[in-house]
């Protein structure tokens, strides 16, 4: 495209991302500023829904004015917007307060990826600055399910400093719906838009009637705005039903102006936005002067800007009606000129959908060839369908760029085994090549579609000449198949390819330039998510997981993101988390028919082996090892005989063992597929040792140690060897002076928690989070806030526990688990706002992390409470006691009580604990001391929660035979009784109380 050629297309589709205008009269309306001011203090979403004329735009324009926040501003003009092209337009409209999310979007679609993928990683960078996002015409969208659920995600994910104004003349279709009904999204109809008497009076002064006439105008249109914008200009009349206004519009606008305005304005009803360009086309050489002409007439229902007039659709659809009713000939001629310019200023798309208005399938077809291309890049997948529905089978069977872009549609909506027969199909039939001629990108396609049966797609790269990416394609597909070496290609000018070439990297164990492969910067989204498993394998977890937190939630989702997500719990010793989300991607894939199942089937396998179940594994295993062998896939089949070799060895089928794992580490070797090969080599090793094969076995682990280090891994080794760690010991004994062996640590470490400590104090808030009991409260300044409402403790409780902060999600799915992710995010914004209105403390993002202020001196009296138990032990006699006094002092209840949440019991549940082992160890010291009726105190706390303390018993035992009675130790004595009966024992089972001495408590506080 031409840089003038693209200019002209640019400013042609302008109007669209720019605010209207504001009509003349228009008047300022503080009341509806301060409503939408209040609603978006709670909301992120308002929804304005009025009838036409009822002032919805120029109430958001007033308002955009005034509320201090950068405007972007989308119309949605066509009734058939696709979704793709809905994520693109709102992409264009925020700019650059989204950052280069415009280069995301796309690499996205692109990728398979779906538009709703786009929309949560678009709506997810526009945190750049305070905004307000302005979505005119919204009722269109009904007429596309596909772009409502992609505005539906987009609203999902939109950040915490944007704003979202919808405007539409109905309510938006499902699942936008259920907004409305979770109460997400604030809404504003006609009673609000109306205006009040005294605003219908200025606004009749303003326009230049008399005042006087202001209570009869008020009475009969009832402050609807574009009535008494018609009223004060041309009275009101003997007719009362202003909301009619075809004989209006005729009688009082239109027949008062000269015959040729009214010509252009009959004529440019064709489209909704008339530039001077547009002009020219639908009127000739006059265009330019009637354009300026009408401009400068201020016509009731319209806008003005420099470079366009915009038809209020009240007037338009007057405009056009009275058009086709007269002269039905002329309004199809009209767009025929109007399709050819579009089509003049590179316009294709929307040229194309004005030819298949007009039934004229010849020129569709011609502007359809030459928009293909960048409904590619946009991924458009819809639009190409409804297209070639259009032109119809005999059309698209006859023209190759059609099959192509066929081919390309099925496979970009995940159609996978839709798209398999496709291309079968159309190979048979020798219709493909055609296609491949026309479009040389679409080989890639086709190959990838086909990836799951690798002969195939080997076949079709070698048949079929396409572009530099099949080069990637034949990488990746002969990485998985190849008995020889394969090098990746050099890809620094190709674009679009990473996920495909990252695969490869991950199969043949090429960590380190997995590792390379991750984003430069720290802020923006991570849409290959394949780039993560070079630092989860590589021990980096916390690396790991903050590139996960980075992955847009919606890709999280896909079947193979599972799988990563698999992986980096299998790298964390994370059995449980790894097998729930193999089984996630293996249902996600099944429904797909994606080709890397069997690889997650895989894995599946392995985890059965490490629950100590090798039989299961053994039966699990052994078909999917069939199926890869017959499919070809050797570097899956290599996966599998590893894994199914291991299983062998841990059932004693040695033999077999040897030799499947003999054969998995000799084609690793060859092949350099090195990911599994530190695995399989420590299987075969111990195998080798129990045939009597010393040599061969030491062999078998210096090639598993010297792969690890080409690696740059040491994890698969670990693993291994945990299974069998004879192969280590005997390595050490054959080499004692080479420590390598003997500093290989394969026990699994129990991380211990760091003590939380307090943010440093600054001199501005002070906040206390006592969440202890019916009294639980935030302090602010030392002051009660009194806060009513149990979530907004949850929140900051949360909050407090990852003084690092907690990614956004995650933190969402804790507060509202009955929530999905769309609505759990609004219901976070809401509880954020009332925490922000009681406390003025507002919530920090760091990426997609959210914390409290750093600026914040905060205390939470259950964190302090343990962070003092940690130090008692530095103390003795009286001192101690006053530090366990002191920690316990905070303790006025349960935690968060009344909260049930899965999190905040099971915290209920360890601080229970601790403050029980506390009270115990201060009783304890009490008795000590000498201070008998204390140490009865303690212990009857601690009975009061727990009756069944047994060492709370002995406590009481040992006190009351200080004092001296005999009957107090009896009643102790039968108290205990009674509570073992409950459980279950025999009440002689409390004699033992009598006889034991006083019990030795725990370590206050666990860490």
């Amino acid at each position: 495209m031409s840089s003038r050629a693209a200019d002209s297309s640019a400013r042609a589709l302008r109007h669209k991302f720019m605010a209207p205008g504001v009509p003349r009269g228009s008047i300022a309306r503080p009341r509806l500023d301060r409503l939408l001011q209040e609603l978006f203090d709670a909301y992120s979403i308002v929804d304005v829904i009025a009838a036409p004329g009822a002032g919805k735009t120029v109430t958001a324009q007033l308002f955009a004015g005034n509320c201090g926040r950068q405007l972007a501003w989308l119309t949605m003009e066509r009734p058939e917007v696709s979704a793709s092209s809905l994520v693109f337009d709102l992409a264009t409209a925020l700019g650059s307060l989204a950052g280069d999310a415009m280069d995301a979007v796309r690499r996205t679609l692109q990728t398979t990826g779906t538009a709703e993928e786009a929309a949560a990683i678009l709506a997810s960078s526009a945190d750049g600055a305070d905004a307000l996002l302005v979505i005119d015409e919204c009722e269109g969208i009904a007429a596309s399910p596909e772009a409502a659920s992609v505005l539906d995600i987009f609203l999902q994910y939109v950040p915490e400093r944007l704003r979202v104004l919808l405007l539409s003349r109905e309510e938006l279709p499902w699942p936008l719906q259920k907004r409305y009904i979770h109460g997400q999204i604030a809404r504003v109809d006609d009673s609000a838009l109306n205006l009040t008497f005294e605003e219908t009076a200025e606004c009749v002064h303003r326009l230049g009637a008399g005042t006087e006439s202001a209570e009869q105008i008020f009475a009969a249109t009832g402050g609807w705005a574009a009535g008494v914008a018609f009223a004060s200009r041309f009275g009101v009349g003997e007719e009362p039903a202003f909301r009619d206004f075809s004989a209006y519009f005729g009688q009082r606008v239109l027949a008062l102006l000269p015959e040729d305005e009214q010509r252009f304005l009959l004529d440019s009803s064709v489209t909704g936005v008339i530039t001077r360009d547009v002009a020219t086309a639908l009127c000739g050489p006059a265009g330019q002067r009637l354009w300026s002409a009408v401009s400068a007439r201020h016509l009731p229902a319209t806008s003005m800007t420099s470079n366009t007039i915009v038809i209020h659709s009240l007037f338009r659809s007057f405009l056009q009606q009275r058009l086709i009713e007269t002269e039905p000939d002329r309004h199809a001629r009209l767009l025929g000129s109007y399709a050819q310019h579009l089509a003049a200023t590179r316009q294709f798309k929307d040229a194309t959908d004005v030819w298949l208005s007009l039934g004229d399938l010849k020129e569709a077809q011609e502007t359809a060839m030459r928009a293909l291309p960048v409904l590619f890049v946009d991924a458009d997948w819809p639009t190409i369908m409804r297209w070639l529905d259009r032109f119809g089978e005999d059309r698209v069977d006859n023209e190759p760029e059609f099959l192509g872009a066929y081919v390309r549609a099925v496979h970009g909506r995940r159609e996978f085994d839709r798209a398999r027969m496709l291309i079968r199909r159309l190979d048979r039939e020798g219709r493909l090549r055609a296609a491949v001629d026309a479009d040389p990108g679409l080989l890639t396609t086709v190959t990838w579609a086909m990836s799951g049966r690798p002969q195939e797609a080997l076949s079709l790269l070698d048949k079929y000449e396409g572009d530099a990416r099949a080069d990637v394609m034949r990488y990746m597909i002969e990485v998985t198949t190849a008995m020889r070496p394969v090098p990746p290609p050099d890809t620094r000018d190709l674009p679009d390819v990473e996920r495909l070439l990252s695969w490869g990297l991950f199969l043949q164990g090429r960590l380190g330039e997995l590792a390379r492969m991750e984003p430069a910067d720290s802020m923006s989204a991570l849409l290959n998510p394949n780039v993560i498993l070079g630092s989860a394998f590589q021990e980096s977890s916390e690396a790991a997981a903050a590139l996960w937190n980075r992955v847009p939630q919606e890709i999280r989702e896909r079947a193979h993101s599972q799988f990563i997500a698999a992986m980096i719990a299998l790298s964390a010793s994370d059995q449980e988390r790894a097998r729930h989300h193999l089984e996630l991607a293996v249902s996600a894939s099944q429904r797909e028919g994606f080709s890397l199942q069997p690889v997650y089937e895989i894995f599946l396998g392995y985890l059965r082996l490490t629950d100590n179940d090798p039989e299961g594994a053994i039966a699990w295993l052994e078909p999917l090892l069939e199926e890869m062998s017959q499919t070809g896939q050797a570097a899956y089949a290599e996966l599998a005989q590893c894994f199914l070799g291991l299983a062998y060895l841990s059932t004693d089928r040695i033999q077999e063992a040897r030799l499947i794992l003999g054969e998995a580490t000799a084609s690793m070797s060859r092949c350099q597929r090195r990911l599994l090969l530190p695995m399989a080599a420590i299987g075969l090793s111990e195998a080798e040792a129990r045939l009597g094969r010393s040599e061969s076995a030491s062999e078998a682990a210096e090639l598993a140690y010297h792969v690890s280090m080409l690696t740059r891994t040491l994890h698969f080794l670990i693993q291994a060897v945990r299974l069998f760690p004879d192969v280590r010991h005997r390595q050490v004994e054959r080499f004692p002076d080479d420590s390598r062996w003997r500093r290989l640590v394969v026990a699994p470490s129990v991380r211990r928690l760091p003590a939380a400590t307090p943010p440093p104090q600054v001199n501005r808030a002070t906040v206390a989070l006592q969440p202890f009991g019916r009294q639980r409260d935030l302090i602010v300044n030392g002051q009660p806030a009194k806060i009513g409402r149990a979530k907004i403790l949850e929140l900051v409780a949360c909050l407090s526990l990852h003084p690092g902060g907690i990614d956004r999600f995650e933190l969402q799915r804790r507060l509202f688990p009955e929530a999905d992710q769309r609505s759990g995010g609004n219901h976070f914004r809401q509880i954020a706002h009332k925490l922000r209105l009681a406390t003025n403390l507002s919530l920090e993002r760091k990426e997609n992390l959210v914390l409290l202020p750093k600026s914040l001196s905060f205390t939470a009296f259950d964190i302090e409470s343990e962070r003092i138990l940690g130090t008692v032990s530095a103390f003795s006699g009286q001192e101690r006691r006053l530090q366990l006094e002191g920690a316990l002092a905070m303790v006025c209840g349960s935690y968060l009580e009344g909260s049930s949440q899965p999190w905040v019991e099971e915290r209920r549940h360890y601080l229970d604990l601790v403050y029980e082992e506390a009270r115990l160890e201060l009783a304890a010291l009490h008795l000590e001391l000498g201070e008998p009726d204390a140490a009865r105190r303690e212990c009857e706390t601690v009975l009061e929660t727990n009756k069944y303390s047994d060492p709370s018993y002995r406590l009481l035992v040992a006190i009351e035979r200080m004092v001296g009675s005999e009957s107090s130790v009896l009643a102790v004595y039968r108290r205990a009784a009674g509570a073992l009966t409950e459980l279950g024992l025999q009440p002689g089972d409390a004699r033992q109380l009598l006889e034991r001495g006083i019990p030795r408590p725990q370590r206050a506080a666990r860490h």
